[in-house]
Order: structure tokens, then C-alpha cells, then sequence
């Protein structure tokens, strides 16, 4: 038995909630989204997905899982990256390819990356400096999340974390991950643990699968994260959810008063991605 599980209060991370004004981090994302329309209107439809729409508003450091469609060229992605850079975001593939460019690709903000250790204070150890990648091309972020998660497999190893998440070998991953998409500490833990009980004991463990709601298919594949039924309690969890769903609502309503679908270039853009 995993006896220490059954105690935990998942405050493995040292999670120091963010304050956020969910008006203010939504006026951030508009302010790109509508810098992006001036250029190319087909842009906005890669900034609207929910995930980017938390990213652009302060609320994640990476957003993962971006297609584009055929009609980003090779020009057209150049000059979509340049426009990105302006705003301090980079453009990463998530896969190496010899290819014009990648199957997907993630946003990824330097500034808050580096401002991890603020919010997972664990991340602040003395044996341990925390820094950004060192670049931002697809080979810096892999040797990037390989640094990450050979610390965490040894801070499990040490006891710093506890050792029992190593029954998983996803935890590090797992981890690394759930920090920079912004997750609430007490779900990353709550996660981990699960997975390193399951492994352990040969037993699912029910995990609930918290989101954010979508309407729109324009707008991506809806937002959330998995927690375990005692960490869904939190107050954590409870209030990333309500920031995330208040910011998403403020930036497609406001998005949603200019009929996006009559816009020539945003639907020709969509219909383009759907075909593939």
C-alpha cells in the first residue's frame, strides 16, 4: 500500500497560486489576437484555440498541440514567427523534421518559463538552478525537458519528491509538463500520485477530468487537466478553473461580436485545416 498517499495534502510542489485579474490577462490575448488580425486575419484562428487564448493571456507558458493548415506557407509561417517574436513568444516544432517545417508546433513564452520557481516553489532548491532553455529551436527544447525531468527523477531518487512517484515513469514528464501548461499544483501531484499507485498496485485509480466547456469547434479542442477525486476539493483547482473559463469566455465574446464566420480569410483558413 501507498500509505503516504492516502495522507498527502498534495503540496508537493510548494504551489503558490498566481493572483490573477482575469479581465486584465484577457485584455493581454486580445490586444495580440487583434495585432494578429492587422497582419492576416487567417492568424486568428491559431490564437482563438482555447489553449493559446490562456497562453497569450499570461496564464500558461507553453501551449502545445498547434496544426496549421496548407495554406501556411513557408513565407507566411516566416513572417507569422517574426510577428510572434515581437511579442516575446517563440514558435517551437515538437518534432525534429527534415521537411519545410513540423506536424505541430508549441507556443512557448520565455518570460514566464523562467518564472516557474514563482509559482512551484520547489523548483527553488539549492542544489538546483532553474533557467530557460537555452534556445528555441526543437533540439534546445528537447535537451531543455530532458534537464527538467533528469532533476525531478532525481529529486524523487533523493526523497526531495516523493520517491514512490518513481513507480511511474512518466512522472517526471508528466510534471515538467503540468507546470508549464499552468496547471494547479495540488492536480499535478494528485495526478502523479495516482499513476505511481496504479503501477504499484496494479489498480485504476478514478481520476475526474476537469475543462473548460467549448461551444465553438472553430476554436480547437477544449482545456483541462485530470485530478484525483480528494485533490478536486482544493481551492486551487476550484479557482484556476474559474480564471481559465472567465478569460476564455471575455476573449470569444469579445471575438464572437465581430462574426468571425464572415470573415473570408478566418473561414477559408478553418475549412482549409479541417481538409488537411
Amino acid at each position: 500500500m501507498l500509505k503516504r498517499y492516502k495522507k498527502t495534502l498534495y503540496l508537493e510542489l510548494g504551489y503558490k497560486q498566481p493572483s490573477i485579474d482575469a479581465k486584465h490577462a484577457a485584455t493581454r490575448a486580445i490586444k495580440v489576437i487583434e495585432a494578429a488580425q492587422a497582419h492576416d486575419v487567417g492568424w486568428m484562428l491559431y490564437l482563438l484555440q482555447h489553449s493559446h487564448i490562456l497562453f497569450l493571456a499570461g496564464l500558461r507558458a507553453q501551449s502545445p498541440y498547434l496544426s496549421f493548415s496548407p495554406l501556411m506557407t513557408p513565407a507566411r509561417l516566416r513572417r507569422f514567427r517574426f510577428f510572434l517574436a515581437e511579442h516575446n513568444i517563440e514558435l517551437v516544432g515538437n518534432e525534429l523534421s527534415f521537411e519545410d517545417r513540423a506536424r505541430t508546433y508549441s507556443f512557448v513564452h520565455p518570460r514566464l518559463v523562467s518564472r516557474l520557481p514563482e509559482t512551484y516553489t520547489f523548483l527553488k532548491q539549492p542544489d538546483f538552478t532553474w533557467h530557460a532553455p537555452s534556445g528555441y529551436t526543437t533540439q534546445a527544447m528537447v535537451e531543455w525537458c530532458y534537464g527538467v525531468e533528469r532533476y525531478l527523477a532525481s529529486a524523487m531518487e533523493s526523497d526531495s519528491l516523493p520517491k514512490k512517484w518513481l513507480f511511474d515513469w512518466w512522472a517526471p514528464h508528466n510534471i515538467r509538463f503540468g507546470m508549464l501548461l499552468g496547471y494547479p499544483g495540488p492536480a499535478i501531484s494528485s495526478f502523479v500520485w495516482a499513476r505511481a499507485k496504479e503501477k504499484h498496485s496494479g489498480h485504476e485509480e478514478h481520476l475526474s477530468y476537469l475543462s473548460v466547456q467549448q461551444k465553438d469547434e472553430l476554436l480547437g479542442t477544449e482545456v483541462g487537466f485530470e485530478v484525483a477525486n480528494p485533490a478536486s476539493k482544493h481551492r486551487e483547482v476550484h479557482t484556476t478553473m474559474a480564471v481559465w473559463e472567465e478569460v476564455i469566455r471575455l476573449v470569444v465574446h469579445y471575438f464572437e461580436s465581430k462574426e468571425l464566420g464572415t470573415l473570408t480569410a478566418f473561414t477559408k483558413e478553418y475549412k482549409a485545416l479541417k481538409k488537411g
